[in-house]
């Protein structure tokens, strides 16, 4: 009995935690929704603009943020451990290496979409749309690694609440802000407004600038939630040591590079069926990825409360943490391919009203109905080996599941097949269909109780006030 409450004690704690991070990451991506449904109210060519060059972005983004994603790993087991003050160290390392990795990932941004865009069948007026809109998001590089380490010392605290309001605040903002730049008048008609001389408004560039915005508001508001944390050093280090958080994220930014660039790898060679092809492929992509922030934001939960129990030395806590967030997330992702193969059409009209574009969309996400117990598997396992400082299995999974095994499928089912988009997206379940069950092996095992087991203790609930968990040692 003391093992059946001490596993629902588990999962009830990592479901509170993570509801919150749900829906920050939920309100993150409808962050990306509303951009799509703006640009798709503006035409296919600014669709088109607006996907690609946010696929950029966030294809070399990513090594930088997973970098940075090493914090949950430190901030989590020094809770774990008892040690808050490490918390503010560890932060202000992250904080140092934002600002170093900030303008490489600039110029790469740049270089990349120049040598992307000579491979892609776009007209001129769209590939300018592109270069717009990769210029006014680009100022949000730095303050958007300093917000990932932000949100990575609140969550390791337990204090996800700030995160999830800072979410709110962004899309209260987003929508206004990105349809008025990037419509102009056309905005305020849309809304049944009378015009006030906006003109036609910034196009692709207007999105991106209005996603900058959002971004520093998003830096101002967990800013404040930071200040208010205790237990921070009398003194601040102007050089914090940065080899520890390194070593535990650059094969965590190596292993979400491997996921992330598939999929935005595959936007980039979507190029090569034409305008229409990225256009659906972007829509579809846009609603797998409202799916997978359910799972993404368990994954956090999952990351804090197997840290923290390692940092306690409660490997068995850790293993009941694993599981719970594998039980949640495959859960949620059984009711989102559902929702694919049943209703994929009508989700796809919600974003455009080209029938051509919404019966390719369609086809794509009933494709992704395949994969979606085995990415949500794969992200809340790889969170738990993150959790666990086991960073180098999880990269290793991902870059053998999507480069070695689904990018080269999909190019040869492109190029040699006359299946024609949908083959980029059959070599998404390829990749998957290795890298879901083998990170879940992973992290079970990583989290594997020896024989002679400890006895359960019972642990604490969260607080009503988001106070750190404190973890007994058993």
């Amino acid at each position: 009995m003391n093992a059946v409450r001490a596993r629902g004690s588990e999962l009830r704690q990592t479901a509170r935690l993570a509801t919150p991070l749900i829906l920050a990451t939920a309100g993150n991506q409808l962050l990306s929704v509303v951009d799509v449904l703006i640009a798709g109210r503006m035409g296919e060519q600014v669709l088109a603009a607006a996907g690609f060059g946010q696929s950029i972005f966030f294809l070399v983004s990513i090594f930088p943020m997973g970098v940075i994603l090493g914090l949950d790993t430190l901030v989590s087991q020094a809770i774990g451990h008892g040690d808050r003050a490490a918390t503010h160290l560890h932060f202000a390392s992250a904080l140092r290496l934002a600002r170093w990795m900030s303008l490489p990932t600039l110029a790469v941004m740049a270089g990349l979409l120049a040598v992307s865009l000579r491979f892609v069948d776009f007209s001129p007026h769209t590939e300018r749309e592109t270069w717009a809109y990769l210029a006014a998001r680009a100022p949000s590089t730095w303050p958007f690694l300093v917000f990932m380490a932000q949100r990575s010392l609140l969550q390791g605290w337990g204090r996800a609440r700030p995160v999830a309001t800072s979410m709110l605040v962004a899309n209260l903002v987003n929508l206004p802000v990105s349809a008025l730049l990037a419509m102009g008048d056309g905005a305020l008609t849309w809304a049944g407004l009378p015009s006030i001389g906006l003109g036609s408004g910034l196009g692709a560039a207007g999105i991106g600038l209005g996603t900058t915005i959002v971004v520093l508001c998003q830096l101002g508001w967990l800013t404040l939630a930071v200040s208010r944390l205790d237990g921070q050093p009398p003194t601040r280090d102007r050089h914090p040591p940065v080899g520890e958080l390194w070593r535990l994220g650059w094969p965590i930014a190596l292993q979400l590079g491997s996921e992330t660039s598939i999929f935005a790898g595959t936007t980039i060679l979507m190029g090569y069926f034409g305008e229409a092809a990225v256009a659906a492929h972007r829509v579809a992509l846009t609603v797998t990825a409202m799916t997978i922030t359910v799972c993404l934001g368990i994954g956090s939960a999952t990351a804090v409360r197997v840290g923290m129990a390692v940092g306690a030395g409660a490997l068995p806590r850790a293993r009941r943490a694993t599981l719970s967030g594998l039980g949640l997330g495959l859960t949620a992702m059984l009711c989102s391919a559902t929702a694919f193969v049943l209703a994929g059409p009508s989700i796809a009209g919600l974003f455009t009203d080209v029938p051509e574009l919404i019966e390719m969309a369609a086809g794509f996400l009933f494709i992704a109905a395949m994969f979606q117990l085995l990415d949500g598997s794969q992200i809340i396992a790889s969170a738990a080996l993150r959790g666990a400082g086991r960073t180098r299995e999880a990269m290793i999974v991902g870059l053998v599941g999507y480069w070695v095994l689904g990018l080269p499928f999909a190019v040869g089912l492109a190029l040699g097949t006359d299946l024609g988009p949908s083959s980029l997206w059959y070599g998404l379940v390829v990749g998957l269909t290795f890298s879901g069950p083998v990170a879940t092996l992973c992290a079970l095992t990583a989290t594997k109780v020896e024989s002679r087991q400890l006895p359960v203790t019972p642990q604490p609930p969260l607080d009503r006030r988001e106070g750190p968990v404190s973890l007994p040692v058993e």
